[in-house]
C-alpha cells in the first residue's frame, strides 16, 4: 500500500523564502506573513497577523510600524510599487514589491499576495525609485518620512511641507514644545495661528509623560476687564502644568496689557504663556514692547496657506489619508488639475477650510483620485479669476498727464477757432507767444522757423 503524501498548503510553499512576503485578505488584513517579513518589520509574527492595513501615514497606534504595507489604492493599473515599515531603531526602510492578485478581476476588496524585495533602497535608489511611482504614491511615501523626522509636530497636517517658511516653522514650533518657553505666534490668519497655539499646548502634554495640562485661554476680542482680571488670578495660582493663551494681543486694551505684563513676572514656573498677534494691514495696534518681550523667547511666524503653494498637494494628501483610515474606501490621493485648483484659491478660512474641502471631495471622489470636479465652485471660480488678464503696475507721471491734458484743451480749441491760432489763444485766455511755445512743447509744430500748422488771422 502506497504511503500518502503530505499535501502543503500554499503558503507553505513561501513559508521559507528569503523575500518578505505577506498576503492581504478581502478585509485588508494580513492573513499571511513569512519569517522573512517578520524580520524585516521587526515584530513577532503573531503581532504581524490580522492588522488591518490603511493607505495612510499616520503614526498612532499599535499598527504603525506596518503602515507602508497597505499597496496604493489604485493597484489595479499596476503590479510594481514601493512599500516601508518603520525599524526597531526608528528608521524608515523601504523596498520593491511585486503585487500578486490573487483574483482575475481586482475589486476594492480583492486579496492580494505581495512578494518584497531582499534588500533595502539607499537614499539614492529610493529617490530613483520615487521618480519611477505616480506623484500622489510619492507623497504618501515624502508624508512617512516626514511624520517620523518631526516627531514632536508630526500629526500635524497644517504644518506640513518643505518650504522654506514652513520648514522654519516647524523648528520654532518643536523648540516651543520641547523648552515650554514663553512663546509669541503672528500671521495673517487668525485661525490658523490659534490652531498652533493650541496644539502646541497638546505637544508639551504629549511629551510630559501623559500628565494632565490645563489651557487657560483669553480672546482679547471677547474678553470682559473682569474676566481677564479672574483668568490672570487663576493662572497664578496654579500650582499644576498650564498653558495661558491670549489670543489677538493686538486688541487688547492698554490697561489689560499692563495687567498682563505684571502677571507674566510673576507667573508659577509650571505656567507658560503663549500670546498670538494677528499682522493685518487694517490695523496698527500693538501690544506694548515690555509685553512683546516678555513672550517673545520664541517667536513663531506662521505663513498662510495662499503663500505655500508648493506645500498644498502634500498637506491634501495627509488630510485625505487620515480620511482613508477612517473609512473602506481608499482614495489614491488628487489628480494635477484638482492640485492646480487648490494653488489658485486664497483659503481666507486657513487650514480648517482647506480641511473641510478636502474631506467633502474625498466623500464625493468616484474614482481613486479627487479630481477638479469634485472640489467645490469657489476653486473654480479662483480659477476664471485668475486666467483674467491683469494690468501689470503702471507709474503715474505728473508730466505726462499734463501734457495730455494740455494737449486735449489746446486741440479742442484749435479746432473751435477753425484753426486761427490767434482765436485759440484767446479761447484759451493766453497769449499768442505762449500758445506758439505750447505748441512746440507737445511736439504740434518742430520749430518757429517752420510753417505754422494752422491758418493764422491777420493783425490788421
Amino acid at each position: 500500500m502506497a504511503k500518502s503524501r503530505k499535501q502543503n498548503s500554499p503558503t507553505d510553499w513561501f513559508a521559507d523564502s528569503p523575500s518578505p512576503i505577506y498576503l492581504i485578505d478581502d478585509e485588508r488584513r494580513i492573513g499571511f506573513a513569512n519569517v522573512a517579513l517578520a524580520e524585516w518589520v521587526g515584530l513577532p509574527t503573531e503581532q504581524i497577523l490580522g492588522a488591518k492595513l490603511a493607505y495612510q501615514s499616520s503614526t498612532e497606534g499599535k499598527s504603525s510600524a506596518l503602515l507602508g504595507l497597505s499597496p496604493p489604492p489604485d493597484i489595479a493599473t499596476k503590479r510594481r510599487g514601493l512599500v516601508s515599515v518603520i525599524a526597531r531603531d526608528g528608521r524608515i526602510r523601504h523596498r520593491e514589491v511585486e503585487f500578486i492578485p490573487l483574483v482575475d478581476s481586482l475589486t476594492d476588496h480583492s486579496p492580494l499576495l505581495v512578494i518584497v524585495a531582499t534588500k533595502d533602497k539607499t537614499a539614492t535608489e529610493l529617490a530613483e525609485a520615487t521618480r519611477r511611482i505616480s506623484p500622489s504614491e510619492a507623497r504618501h511615501h515624502q508624508l512617512i518620512q516626514w511624520r517620523r523626522s518631526e516627531a514632536a509636530v508630526s500629526e500635524w497636517d497644517i504644518l506640513a511641507g518643505t518650504s522654506a517658511a514652513i520648514v522654519q516653522a516647524q523648528r520654532q514650533v518643536a523648540a516651543a514644545i520641547a523648552s515650554r518657553a514663553a512663546c509669541l505666534l503672528t500671521g495673517k490668519c487668525g485661525n490658523d495661528i490659534a490652531t498652533v497655539a493650541r496644539l502646541i499646548h497638546h505637544g508639551r502634554a504629549k511629551t510630559a509623560n501623559a500628565t494632565p495640562r490645563t489651557l487657560l485661554v483669553a480672546d482679547s476680542r471677547l474678553v470682559t476687564p473682569a474676566e481677564f482680571t479672574t483668568l490672570l488670578s487663576t493662572a497664578l495660582r496654579q500650582t499644576t502644568p498650564t498653558t495661558l493663551l491670549v489670543e489677538h494681543l493686538e486688541q487688547l486694551d492698554s490697561s489689560l496689557q499692563e495687567q498682563l505684563a505684571i502677571a507674566l513676572a510673576d507667573l508659577p514656573r509650571c505656567v507658560q504663556p503663549i500670546g498670538t498677534i494677528l499682522q493685518s494691514a487694517a490695523t496698527e495696534a500693538s501690544p506694548c514692547a515690555y509685553l512683546r518681550s516678555r513672550l517673545a523667547t520664541i517667536v513663531i511666524e506662521l505663513p498662510i496657506l495662499a503663500d505655500r503653494g508648493n506645500d498644498l498637494p502634500l498637506i491634501a494628501q495627509a488630510v485625505l489619508e487620515e480620511q482613508n483610515a477612517a473609512r473602506e474606501l481608499q482614495l489614491s490621493g488628487l489628480s494635477a488639475g484638482a492640485n492646480d485648483l487648490l494653488a489658485l484659491y486664497d483659503w481666507p478660512g486657513g487650514f480648517a477650510e482647506f480641511r473641510l474641502v478636502i474631506e467633502k471631495a474625498c466623500k464625493s471622489a468616484n474614482g481613486r483620485l479627487i479630481e477638479a470636479g469634485d472640489l467645490p465652485a469657489v476653486l473654480h471660480h479662483a480659477r476664471e479669476q485668475a486666467t483674467v488678464p491683469r494690468k501689470g503696475y503702471v507709474p503715474v507721471s505728473i508730466d505726462k498727464n499734463m501734457q495730455q491734458v494740455e494737449r486735449w484743451f489746446v486741440e479742442r480749441a484749435i479746432a473751435l477757432a477753425g484753426g486761427n491760432k490767434a482765436e485759440a489763444a484767446r479761447l484759451l485766455e493766453i497769449s499768442r507767444p505762449r500758445l506758439y511755445r505750447l505748441l512746440e512743447s507737445l511736439g504740434m509744430v518742430s520749430s518757429e522757423a517752420e510753417q505754422p500748422e494752422f491758418r493764422e488771422e491777420s493783425d490788421a
